[in-house]
Order: structure tokens, then sequence, then C-alpha cells
């Protein structure tokens, strides 16, 4: 499952949602009124622009989106928005049955090891080619996640 970009994190019994609605105080009250009507949430906690839901392992993380998108319509319009946007993510994940993060991160490694290998063997220009292909990586992972350093 995709999830929407107003997903931050999410984890077992645990997600993070952050949009511009919750900014507003009708915003997050919106969504504690919808979030209240869930019995499986345990516990909501607000943040600057976020919030932060503890909740029964077994509630299925797309109905407790869906519940917020049918009532607040910026969620379901970014929700919209993602979806026109990661259709080759989406095929990409279909092909390799793995996310694109894990993807991005194996290959990092793989050629963290392959510069290295190049390094000791002694062939000066595959190990110049992969390190610049790392750094390049490298370089992209920082930028995408930078607003979480």
């Amino acid at each position: 499952m995709s999830l929407p970009s107003y997903v931050v994190s999410a984890l077992e019994g645990r997600v993070r949602l952050r949009h511009a609605v919750f900014k507003t105080a009708e915003g997050q009250q919106k969504a504690l009124e919808v979030l209240s009507k869930q019995k499986k949430v345990r516990e909501v906690r607000q943040g600057a622009g976020s919030l932060l839901l503890f909740f029964d392992p077994t509630l299925s993380l797309a109905s407790l989106l869906a519940s917020l998108e049918k009532e607040i319509p910026e969620l379901a319009a970014q929700a919209v928005k993602d979806k026109e946007k990661s259709l080759v993510p989406q095929c990409l994940e279909q092909l390799f049955g793995v996310n694109l993060r894990k993807i991005e991160n194996r290959s990092l490694l793989l050629l963290l090891g392959l510069a290295a290998l190049f390094g000791f063997v002694g062939s000066g220009s595959a190990h110049l080619a992969i390190s610049t292909a790392v750094l390049v990586l490298l370089g992209r992972h920082v930028w995408v996640r930078r607003a979480a350093l």
C-alpha cells in the first residue's frame, strides 16, 4: 500500500500525520472529531501542524486514513495528487516487490561494497565511476530526507 505524503511515519499501532490543515485549530478540531468516532484509536497527540495517533494494531490504517479524507477535503486532495504523481514508483514497487526506499538503500550499500572492492583490487577507473554513483545517490538520499535532519 502506498501511503499519502501527509503520512510522515507509520509503524504498527502508531502513525504521524503532517499537513498544513493541521496547523489550524479548526483543522485539528475536525480531525479530533473524526478520530474520536474511531473506537480503536487509543490516543491522539497534537503537535505543531501534526497529529500523532496511537491505535489498536488490528485497525486498518487505510480505513483510518479514508475516514479522515472523507471529512477533511484537503487530505483527500493531497491523496489524489499523490496518486497521480506516484504512478512510476508504484509500478516499480510492484515490479520489484519492495518499496523504493529499500531499493535505494540496498543500491547504496551494493555500490559502496563495489567501490571498496574495486579500491582494494586496484581498478582505479571502476572505483572512481562507482564512487561517483555513490555520491550521486547519497546526495539524493540526503536531499529527499533533508527535513528530517
